[in-house]
């Protein structure tokens, strides 16, 4: 969604190439601009009907001529580029917007608004409650992340084999998505049944079985993780199908030794499964 101002930087007043433009040129250009930076691509106006052109550079249908001479000085000047369609209008490019208007999170209500919420949970916590360092307030200063515990919170380390997954997470679904505790709790119950690498190993599978595919949390991948850790039961124990508390039953001995001997061999050269597993008929 495009932001309701853009930066007017003070050069402007006095800069070179924009002092060769007249005052009808300096206008034309000004009110390209604000057009342009209210577009849903900040900076480029597409398929601008001629009629709003010739408006915007205060001249009639019977003189669009003068409309076309504006546009090509700026584009002399590398102020913009365009190209026209007698279909689709003109499409009108300004080349340095967006160097000149980098985004920053502040500049985002909706960013601000979930930082802030996020402070305030934190601060509403027990003093006595648990805390992980993954769900410690986070404050964002410019470009750096910091991780602050807030006085008096005890804190719990997070148990083993959370960060390497995590990480690993993070790549596999895109680091441009924010995590979720959601996320983090779904790890968690996943190192329940497997261990980090297999869960790594499996996550990278499945990835490059479905490239495109959206995953919107790390329970996407539960499902199939629960089964390959049961299926890696069930043949260590010699039966076809989880249809009984194998591990319940197990005891010392041969079986517990079959079973170590499954799960070496799996994480060597197991078979991927789906991640979705769909119920059979």
């Amino acid at each position: 969604m495009p932001l309701p101002w853009f930066k007017m930087w003070v050069e402007a007043g006095h800069d070179e190439k924009l002092e060769t433009l007249t005052d009808k040129q300096f206008r034309v250009w000004f009110k390209l601009l604000c057009r342009a930076a209210g577009e849903s691509t900040p900076g480029v106006i597409s398929g601008m009907p001629e009629e709003v052109l010739l408006g915007a550079c205060g001249v009639k249908k019977r003189n669009a001529i003068q409309a076309l001479h504006v546009l090509e000085a700026l584009q002399k000047l590398r102020i913009v580029a365009f190209n026209s369609d007698p279909k689709t209008g003109y499409d009108i490019t300004f080349i340095n917007f967006l160097k000149r208007n980098k985004k920053k999170p502040s500049d985002q209500p909706e960013r601000v608004k979930e930082r802030v919420t996020r402070s305030r949970n934190a601060r509403k916590r027990p003093s006595n409650a648990p805390v992980s360092p993954s769900n410690a307030l986070r404050v964002e200063v410019d470009k750096e992340i910091i991780t602050t515990t807030p006085p008096g919170v005890r804190v719990t380390p997070d148990p083993p084999g959370v960060g390497e997954v995590m990480t690993e997470f993070v790549k596999v679904r895109g680091s441009h998505l924010q995590t979720s505790n959601n996320d983090y709790q779904a790890v968690v119950a996943a190192l329940k049944v497997m261990p980090p690498e297999g869960i790594i190993a499996y996550m990278r599978e499945v990835r490059a079985k479905n490239p495109g595919k959206e995953i919107n949390g790390f329970a996407y991948f539960l499902p199939g993780i629960n089964q390959l850790a049961a299926s890696s039961e069930v043949a260590a124990a010699g039966g076809s199908g989880p249809q009984v508390n194998r591990k319940a039953q197990r005891s010392p001995g041969p079986n517990e030794t079959q079973l170590q001997e499954a799960k070496r061999r799996w994480m060597q050269q197991g078979e991927p499964i789906d991640a979705d597993p769909k119920p059979r008929g």
